[in-house]
């Protein structure tokens, strides 16, 4: 795997790291900032300009294990989600959601990779 490739876990949140996912953050960077710093959820740069954020969650009620995919941010998003579904079957995990406030990255996770669209989520601004 050359550097184009490497992917890093980072332990604690960066400036770098807020940076590189500025446009997926939608608001949310504390909340993130948090997840990550107390080791909920896991930020990982993948070569020199992309970053994802992924959580893993155990529902108790389904007994699963799930792979929560947060945001991503980069380039090459196909070629890492085949291997965060290689390292998720890998890791015992029972299934990967994925969060996107994008509708063609649904479709696109939809086509590629046979994912099925189990919430669709609506909201009216009242204020």
């Amino acid at each position: 795997m050359g550097d184009e490739e490497k992917i890093t876990r980072h332990y604690q949140w960066s400036v770098a790291a807020e940076h590189g996912l500025s446009k997926v953050l939608d608001g949310y960077a504390e909340f993130y900032k948090k997840q990550v710093n107390s080791g909920v959820a896991h930020l990982y740069k993948i070569g020199s300009d992309s970053w994802m954020i992924l959580r893993p969650e155990f529902d108790e009620y389904k007994n699963e294990k799930t792979l929560v995919g947060c945001c991503y941010q980069g380039k090459d998003y196909k070629k890492y989600m085949r291997m965060v579904i290689d390292q998720a079957k890998e890791q015992g995990f029972d299934k990967i959601r994925v969060h996107s406030s994008r509708p063609g990255i649904g479709r696109w996770l939809v086509n590629c990779f046979k994912y099925s669209i189990d919430e669709t989520i609506y909201s009216l601004k009242v204020k």
